[in-house]
């Protein structure tokens, strides 16, 4: 989608369903019915998936989900980052925006 950011740019998924949430990066560009890519298999499994196959979907988590981007959020150099670090990175860009209750109470989620 236009204006959702770059390559290497933090954000936040949440299972509105589960409650789950994971931090992620956008590092994948999509085909045409694809704007922001595939979710990765880790993403898919920390959202609830299990056993996720990613050539079926098959054990692919159900939603609904939010997701929340963090424009200028990529560091330089973006690779490697451990997932301590993206995770503690995500969770800082989203309480600077009020956490996951400010999120939530734009979306109508639980």
């Amino acid at each position: 989608m236009t204006g959702t950011g770059h390559l290497g740019v933090l954000g936040m998924a949440r299972n509105l369903r589960t409650g789950e949430s994971s931090p992620m990066i956008f590092a994948d560009v999509g085909g045409a019915n694809h704007d922001l890519g595939e979710v990765s298999i880790k993403l898919a499994e920390n959202l609830g998936g299990q056993n996720v196959n990613p050539r079926t979907g098959s054990g692919a988590p159900r939603g609904p989900f939010a997701y929340v981007i963090f424009p200028g959020s990529q560091s330089t150099p973006p690779w490697p980052i451990t997932e301590a670090e993206l995770k503690r990175r995500a969770e800082e860009q989203l309480a600077r925006i009020g956490g996951w209750d400010a999120v939530l109470s734009c979306v109508g989620g639980p």
